[in-house]
């Protein structure tokens, strides 16, 4: 009898959590955050219904002969990868698992060969996926041995760096461990070979490589964003990267991504889940915290409770000629009706009008 009580309350709890009344109370929140923009663009929902926590997390892949027909990656987390046009319309959608985070690295040099290459963790199979981006940005699965460790734990964030012309996979889990493999080829075979382990204090999820600088960002989502140097693996706490320190930060600290123009200065841009906002810092030196915005209603929606973003400095055409930020939506509606999950996709221009006003 007590299981059935505690389950009908369960089942109040999931219910409530998706009325407008919480959505309301989530658009109160980050006040305090004065600046804001609009999103531009957004992408078709998930095929999920409108309760389900599904989109997760974003990747972007650049059309190297055609750049307005670049293509955003998007993980399902009930089901599978969605492939969408920079005008948010749906391409294809590969159910190949419940999919948590993905990355991308172009050009990468295996074999005599320049692949493109979208990895990411699979809670189905406790595992990576893998798959070559084809020249019209379809999927071409690719089996990856090696990873067996990774069946021992529940896969959680990952991220894909291109460090020393190695492919590094850096998968974490709840425990915060973090796995960090090497991925190489021999034609059709894949192999991911275990380099290290890593480890925060609690959990884990969104990550970031910076390939030039060899270092990778980690967040723990209740303690702040941590620099990891792969040559030494020595960790630095960014400073203002916690609560206590940034009134403009409230956890979970979700996803992260980099806008870093090649041998130039950029930015580390983190997810302030808890009020719906987005927090700057310096890529250089000491991580300087820089500023934080929100993405507030305009004729397309804003954005609440983000989890996973991403960013290209890559100009994609007249519309995009500095490149986009896209981010994931909690709260996606259409007017006062609530559909599933989906992307927003924001020209960069309006954020750096907030870092350079």
């Amino acid at each position: 009898m007590k299981f059935l009580k505690v389950s009908f309350l369960i089942l109040i709890i999931n219910l409530s959590s998706c009325t407008p009344q919480r959505l309301g109370e989530q658009k109160s929140l980050g006040l305090n955050v004065t600046n804001t923009l609009t999103a531009d663009i957004e992408t078709t929902p998930t095929p999920q219904g409108s309760e389900d926590d599904s989109a997760d997390d974003p990747a972007i892949w650049v059309n190297p002969t055609n750049p307005e027909k670049s293509i955003i990656f998007g993980t399902d987390k009930k089901g599978g990868i969605g492939s969408y046009a920079l005008d948010g319309k749906e391409i294809a959608y590969d159910a190949v698992g419940k999919m948590n985070n993905i990355d991308i690295r172009q050009n990468v040099m295996m074999n005599g060969e320049k692949l493109d290459v979208l990895v990411g963790s699979n809670r189905s199979t406790k595992s990576l996926i893998l798959a070559i981006i084809q020249k019209d940005g379809s999927l071409d699965f690719k089996t990856v041995a090696g990873t067996d460790i990774l069946q021992e734990n529940s896969v959680y964030g990952f991220a894909l760096g291109y460090v020393n012309n190695k492919l590094l996979a850096f998968v974490n889990n709840k425990k915060g461990d973090v796995f960090i493999f090497n991925l190489v080829t021999n034609n059709e075979e894949w192999t991911a070979n275990l380099l290290k382990k890593i480890k925060v204090n609690s959990q884990p999820e969104g990550m970031v490589v910076d390939d030039e600088k060899e270092v990778i960002y980690i967040g723990e989502e209740e303690k702040g964003i941590w620099r990891v140097d792969l040559n030494n693996y020595n960790f630095y706490l960014l400073p203002q990267s916690q609560e206590a320190d940034n009134p403009y930060l409230k956890y979970d600290i979700e996803g992260l991504t980099l806008y870093a123009p090649k041998n130039e200065k950029g930015y580390l841009i983190a997810s302030s889940q808890g009020n719906n906002s987005y927090a700057i810092y310096e890529r250089e030196g000491d991580n300087k915290y820089i500023t934080s915005f929100r993405i507030v209603d305009g004729v397309i929606d804003g954005v609440e409770e983000t989890d996973g973003i991403d960013a290209i400095v890559t100009p994609l055409g007249d519309n995009f000629p500095n490149g986009i930020l896209v981010v994931q939506d909690g709260f996606n509606y259409d007017g006062k009706k609530k559909k599933s999950q989906n992307f927003k996709i924001i020209d960069w221009r309006k954020v750096k009008n907030i870092l350079q006003p």
